[in-house]
């Protein structure tokens, strides 16, 4: 599971709660007993930022305030087709990004779940640009070409894009509104969160 960035989320993110520090006792009586305490200790505090995670990456979208959305950083790519894609290009649409690679088995399941939600809203002002970053870009161009992704997929080699996003793990989507303000990112993917997207998608469009 990744660690969910605060990056590029919005002023209104949540991020993950700080864990105290551990206790540390140097006197030699009860060092044994302290050593075991200080094990019980350190897997209490990474099951406890296990859960944290969860709850910020698998959980609901992180979504930043009405007041408090920033900006999506604007960038131009070059897809596989060779075209080159502007992010500001989409202005006045509600825009998906999501960020992913070949071997990542979530990457590729909300591949193809973004596929079905670009086909479905493709005409009703909604805009996917999708960023791949694959040691093996061939990976990435089979993929596509099996799964007929008809929207665009850029090449972020250096991964400048992905850096300017906040990008830490993947899958990573961002949602955008018409004005250009990310306003849901999601951390993961679980399999048949399509309808979720859908939902969120359409009260953006209704704004």
């Amino acid at each position: 599971m990744p660690v969910a960035g605060t990056a590029g989320m919005g002023r209104g993110a949540r991020a993950l709660p700080l864990l105290p520090s551990r206790c540390r006792y140097d006197g030699r009586k009860g060092g044994r007993m302290m050593a075991a305490n200080a094990k019980r200790w350190d897997v209490a505090m990474l099951a406890g930022l296990a859960m944290a995670t969860f709850l910020l990456g698998a959980g609901s979208a992180s979504r930043a305030g009405e007041t408090g959305a920033d900006a999506a950083p604007d960038f131009a790519l070059k897809a596989f087709d060779g075209r080159n894609h502007r992010l500001s290009e989409l202005r006045g649409q509600v825009v998906l990004i999501n960020f992913w690679t070949s071997r990542c088995g979530p990457c590729r399941a909300q591949m193809s779940e973004l596929a079905e939600l670009h086909a479905e809203l493709s005409g009703a002002g909604v805009g996917v640009l999708s960023v791949n970053f694959d040691s093996d870009p061939e990976r990435a161009r089979e993929f596509i070409t099996t799964h007929g992704i008809a929207f665009p997929v850029l090449r972020d080699d250096g991964r400048e894009v992905s850096r300017r996003y906040g990008v830490r793990g993947i899958p990573r989507l961002v949602m955008i509104d018409r004005e250009g303000l990310i306003r849901h990112v999601y951390n993961d993917h679980r399999t048949g969160q399509t309808r979720e997207y859908r939902a969120l998608v359409l009260d953006l469009l209704e704004e």
